[in-house]
């Protein structure tokens, strides 16, 4: 599989990958902002910077020979990683602030669900889907929240694992 090198590095490359993305969510929530909402967004995007820096890190220290293969194991690895630890800072965070931060997430998409009404009434089967949308927006919770967030990280990072792998092959 992988030795311990490209372990150790994924996992260096994974956890800072994280506290960074999680800096951006408490500057986002330190700034008066939704720490859930759009802002928020673009801490997910720190990822592919660490996965660009971690495969080059690896290449130059310990494999100057990295296949593609290997390149993308180790960034689908660092993903991984980055998006479970992200997933506990997410989860602690949200216990500590409290349920309060997610009402406000709740009122703020249902003010921009509000906003967007006729745009969704527009589509195919818009009035049901809008509909759907709406309610289920009370169904959110630390758990859908941190879900949501490991889901997007590690495609992100999984998706730019590829684009990673290919330009530092051999």
């Amino acid at each position: 599989m992988l030795d311990q090198a490209a372990i150790k590095t994924a996992l260096r490359f994974g956890v800072l990958a994280a506290g960074a993305s999680f800096l951006v969510i408490l500057v986002v929530y330190l700034s008066g902002s939704n720490p859930y909402g759009q802002k928020a967004f673009y801490a997910l995007f720190i990822l592919p910077v660490f996965l660009f820096t971690g495969t080059a890190y690896f290449k130059r220290k310990f494999d100057p020979e990295l296949r593609f293969f290997k390149g993308l194991k180790l960034g689908w690895l660092t993903s991984l990683i980055a998006a479970v630890t992200f997933g506990i800072f997410i989860y602690i965070f949200s216990l500590i602030i409290g349920s309060e931060a997610i009402r406000g997430h709740i009122q703020e998409m249902k003010t921009m669900m509000e906003q967007n009404k006729s745009q969704f009434l527009s589509l195919p089967n818009g009035k049901q889907v809008y509909d759907l949308n709406y309610t289920k927006l009370n169904q959110i919770t630390i758990t859908s929240l941190v879900l949501d967030n490991f889901l997007k990280m590690l495609l992100i990072g999984f998706l730019f694992s590829l684009v990673s792998a290919t330009f530092y092959r051999k």
